[in-house]
């Protein structure tokens, strides 16, 4: 809160300063009209009486000329005039039943030895950091500490070798160990020049979810690009290489710790070398117990007492004594109080707390409280006002609920009732306390909407509206949200009704505080605006015009303090343009310093200076005063990608003096038009398996895109890659286009054959932004460029097989697919990056259904077999290649279409007779699985072989009408299948009878030996 309380100290002081006294004396600032800034309802400018402006113009060459001037402005009365500006103050007070809650109690406690380093008290500070950080002060309070740090960099070239920073071990300068510093990689251009070095990466995979490596994308400042895969290979980076990254000295960054004080000026507490070094002076860290402390009544009471004294004492006069009215300021109080309205749940509060104070009676809101309101402002110079406002504080209540629109309703009121008679100078304010939320129990927007538009109307006619805040989770540094939570809500309602009017600012017209001190501090500061009396202050010499460059914009390389303009113009009269002016031989005593993106300017004394007319005592009325004219060149900040209505500066202001953290006048932000930088495009090829997918996203890996010469979006990282200023003031899109080149697509599904795709990328300014006048609108820049999308299609190889002719047709054929491969024309998948998994292939074979009889092989011919390809439910024949591989040492002719051949193979017997009559014939019938299949005629002891046999089981019968002198004895019966495909059968012979029939007969000789069954 220290910080936050001296902005409003120095913001408070524009709004209730009351004096401009010279010995001899007065100089009214006046604006071009003639009027005094009080006057003209500027109580802004009335303690500085200066009229200030800012300009950027652009120069055509993509250089930007800022230029700022001021001046004082007055008149000058040669004879002694004193005046006091008195100041009306209404507080319209919470006195909701919460007010009895305790408002809570900080405690302080000191940050060990092991956790003072710099390093850690750096993520502490208040300016950027966890605000986490304190110091204690003399009289035993803590002010806030912010720490500002200097490091000391340089360009480190990455040699052969590089500390691995998981292992900690030295090693090659491999692509994975590059990109532990993606963020941080420049390649050395020129004689000592360093560009930035975009490395991207993306996951190739080989199918399956941890089968695939990495492939790194290296695109350099001048658009060459370069590849490399798997995360333990060296780069080849050519004439690129070496690559540097900026290293910090952690041992050499300088630590300067700073807290402000109550008169707003920046107070060093002490400085320190190294990350890791420890701070010198022991700081804090503050911790809150919301239920500590007394009630928030009576912490109000304390505060707004102390706030009462202090203002009487202000409305004594530097005499400090209320009886002598001679010095004494009519300073004027009036206390509001607030809670319930009517009806609420059934029951009638009757307006309970909400109300007007005089003294100690209450006068309830409605026509009592009007009644009043004309005699509500009770004099502080005077004892009987401030003995009622004692007494109105004290009769503060704490009951009901918190509908602070009715509060604010009595404020205007009062005010309306007490208006400022022509010629008075007066200033008028209105502190609005409240610990919660608008409304009768929770966030009303009905009530809160009634207050703001209270609120608008008070600002509307002069006033400057300050709200405090104490519920829990009250925080001036947000606007809150109108649609988040009620805190969030609470927080917007109090940023919109207060003169912050919906935005932070800093200085804050919002004030939030956690405990009784810090209450107790913000009425404090109110208070000690109020001048006692005397000259105050003019910007002399000392003063400081500061212009803190914006995010956008930064200085050409290598300006210094040589290169900021710096001219004064006398005013020499005045026409009906305005002043008129003649330009000095020199600068007057200014001087400019640059330090990293501000430019200040000192030395140029505005109250010796100031413009406007001096009337002597025989009324001769002469024009005087110089004005100071500052200007320097500025230029888009690197990596800026442009658009409509830039900001040039962050801030700009006129500074009491070098210590002064807060501006007197802040200069306006003027803006300018900055062109949007080319765009190009770079699509990838993309590679998927057939009736794959290719998504938008995928669309946007490995996509490069540039933008001017130091540039790179990353289509599929947040805010592309960008930080938020880069892009602030354009609109990045993104659209594919298909093969046609102006269809627009999303995601491209089951693909079977080759198509293109275009990414066409648009940077434009955005629409919201009408160009204003400084420079050329800035037009949208495209790009585009076409990729190839190659579906990769199955080929599959397959070999023969045999069968044996009757057997069963085979259903398995999973051993003839050989192979299985994913080609676009002769290129192999495993050759490129794939996008997808691998779909499942599913094939159904048919063998050629005229060689085959219920389930058997029915042919000693070989037997086409065609194969159907399937991913899921679609058949993919017509996109797969079948490949056949002959077998060895034969011609296979396959027929078209057909995926191998399944080669008929035949079984063999042969039947043996053993004893047999020399040249003596004996037939044999011949069985298959029982049934008869053949004859044979064997002479003698000899044996005959059957060919091209179906498999079967195979007996043998002898015909006894040609050997009926023997008895025959039979071996075991032949089984004949693929495993045993040839087989034979003993037939013995026994002589029965000693005589035999007269002659013979030849019978059949193997009729199927070489032919066709």
């Amino acid at each position: 809160m220290k910080k936050q309380k001296k902005f409003i100290s120095l913001l408070l002081c524009l709004a209730l300063t009351f004096t401009m006294v010279t010995v001899g004396m007065t100089a009214y600032a006046q604006d071009e009209t003639g009027k005094s800034d009080t006057e003209s309802g500027s109580a802004g400018n009335s303690s500085s009486g200066m009229k200030i402006q800012k300009t950027a113009v652009a120069n055509g060459d993509g250089t930007y000329t800022i230029e700022l001037e001021a001046y004082a402005t007055g008149s000058k009365v040669i004879t002694e005039i004193t005046e006091e500006i008195p100041t009306d103050i209404v507080l319209v007070l919470d006195q909701s039943g919460s007010m009895k809650n305790p408002i809570g109690a900080v405690s302080f406690d000191a940050y060990s030895n092991n956790e003072s380093t710099n390093a850690r008290h750096y993520e502490r500070r208040h300016n950027g950091g966890s605000a986490s950080l304190w110091y204690k002060l003399e009289d035993s309070s803590y002010a806030s500490v912010s720490v500002e740090k200097q490091e000391f960099s340089s360009y480190a070239e990455r040699s052969t070798e590089l500390v691995n920073y998981e292992t900690n071990w030295r090693g090659n300068l491999t692509s994975d160990c590059y990109w532990y510093y993606s963020n941080n990689l420049y390649e050395k251009v020129g004689l000592d020049d360093y560009k930035k070095v975009a490395l991207t990466r993306e996951w190739v995979s080989r199918g399956g979810w941890f089968n695939g490596y990495y492939r790194y994308t290296y695109t350099f400042s001048n658009g060459d690009s370069i590849t490399s895969d798997d995360d333990d290979t060296v780069p080849d980076l050519g004439s690129h290489a070496p690559l540097y990254t900026v290293e910090v000295d952690d041992t050499k960054t300088v630590y300067t710790y700073s807290y402000t004080n109550e008169n707003g000026e920046t107070q060093i507490i002490g400085t320190s070398i190294g990350a890791n070094t420890q701070f010198g002076e022991t700081l804090y860290q503050r911790s809150l117990n919301a239920d500590g402390g007394g009630s928030r009544l009576n912490a109000l009471k304390n505060a707004v007492t102390t706030f009462a004294n202090s203002v009487a004492t202000k409305a004594a006069g530097p005499d400090g004594d209320i009886s002598t009215t001679e010095d004494n300021v009519d300073h004027r109080i009036a206390v509001v109080g607030f809670a319930s309205g009517t009806i609420y749940g059934n029951t009638n509060y009757d307006y309970e707390n909400t109300e007007v104070f005089i003294g100690s009676e209450q006068y309830k809101y409605g026509t009592e409280a009007q009644r009043v309101y004309s005699t509500a402002l009770q004099s502080m110079s005077t004892s009987q006002g401030k003995a009622n406002v004692a007494a109105s504080v004290s009769a503060l209540d704490a009951n009901g609920g918190t509908l602070i629109d009715l509060g604010m309703e009595m404020a205007n009121g009062i005010l309306d009732a007490n208006q400022v008679p022509d010629g008075e100078k007066r200033n008028r304010v209105i502190v609005v306390f409240t610990d919660g939320q608008p409304g009768w129990s929770g966030y009303d927007s009905d009530v809160a909407d009634s207050t703001i538009a209270e609120g608008t109307k008070a600002k509307g006619n002069g006033v400057t509206v300050y709200t405090v805040g104490v519920f829990p989770g009250a925080d001036a540094t947000t606007t809150g949200d109108d649609n988040g939570d009620d805190t969030e809500k609470a927080n917007w309602f109090m940023q919109n009704l207060s003169s912050n009017n919906g935005k932070v600012q800093n200085p804050s017209y919002y004030l939030s505080a956690g405990d009784e001190k810090t209450l107790n501090n913000i009425f404090r500061q109110i208070s000690d605006q109020i001048e006692t009396g005397g000259a105050s202050t003019t910007l002399n010499q000392a003063a400081v015009i500061r212009d803190i460059i914006s995010p956008y914009f930064t200085l050409p390389e290598g300006t210094d303090a040589s290169a900021i303009s710096l001219e004064t113009w006398h005013c020499t009269g005045k026409d009906a343009s305005g002043y008129t002016w003649s330009a000095n031989p020199d600068a007057m005593g200014a001087a400019a310093a640059i330090n990293g993106d501000e430019v200040s300017v000192t030395g140029f004394d505005f109250s010796a200076n100031y413009v406007g007319t001096e009337t002597a005592a025989d009324g001769t009325v002469t024009y005087r005063g110089d004005k100071l004219v500052i200007s320097f060149t500025v230029i888009p900040k690197p990596g800026f990608l442009g658009g409509n209505n830039v900001d040039t500066n962050t801030s700009a202001g006129v500074y009491e003096n070098s210590s002064a953290t807060v501006p007197v006048l802040e200069f306006n932000r003027p803006q300018v038009n900055v062109p949007v930088k080319d765009v190009a495009v770079m699509a990838q090829d993309k590679n998927v398996y057939l009736l794959g997918s290719l998504t938008a996203a995928q669309r946007k890996e490995g996509t490069a895109v540039q933008v001017g010469e130091d540039v790179f979006l990353n289509l599929t990282g947040e805010n592309y890659g960008l930080e938020t200023w880069q892009n602030a003031f354009v609109d990045i899109s993104v659209k594919y286009y298909g093969t046609d080149g102006t269809t627009e697509i999303g995601d491209q599904t089951d693909l079977q054959e080759d198509q293109t795709y275009t990414v066409a990328v648009t940077v434009s300014p955005k629409e919201d932004a009408k160009p204003t006048s400084g420079g050329k609108a800035a037009a949208a820049k495209n790009g585009r460029d076409t990729a190839e999308i190659c579906v990769y299609k199955p080929e599959l190889t397959f070999r023969d097989s045999e069968v044996y002719y009757g057997d069963t047709v085979p259903d398995d054929y999973t051993a003839n697919l050989t192979d299985t491969s994913w080609k676009h024309g002769e290129t192999l998948y495993s050759a490129v990056t794939m996008i997808g998994d691998m779909p499942r292939l599913d094939l159904e074979y048919t063998p050629d259904s005229t060689k085959v009889q219920d389930g058997k092989i029915h042919t000693k011919q070989d037997i086409p077999v065609d194969a159907v390809v399937k991913i899921g439910e679609t058949d993919v024949s017509e996109h797969t290649a079948l490949i056949h591989t002959d077998c060895e040492d034969m011609t296979c002719h396959v027929p078209a279409g057909s995926a191998f051949l399944l080669h008929v193979r035949t079984c063999q017997l042969t039947v043996i007779k053993i004893d047999g009559a020399a040249d003596e014939p004996y037939v044999f019938d011949v069985y298959k699985d029982g049934v008869k299949y053949s004859e044979i005629t064997i002479t003698g002891s000899d044996s005959q072989t059957i060919y091209e046999l179906p498999v079967g089981k195979y007996t043998i019968t002898e015909d006894d009408d040609w050997s009926w002198r023997f008895r025959p004895v039979y071996g075991d019966a032949a089984v004949l299948d693929p495993e045993n495909p040839t087989g034979e059968i003993t037939c013995t012979n026994t002589l029965s009878l000693q005589y035999w029939l007269n002659g013979f007969s030849h019978v059949l000789q193997n009729v199927f030996r070489g032919a066709a069954h």
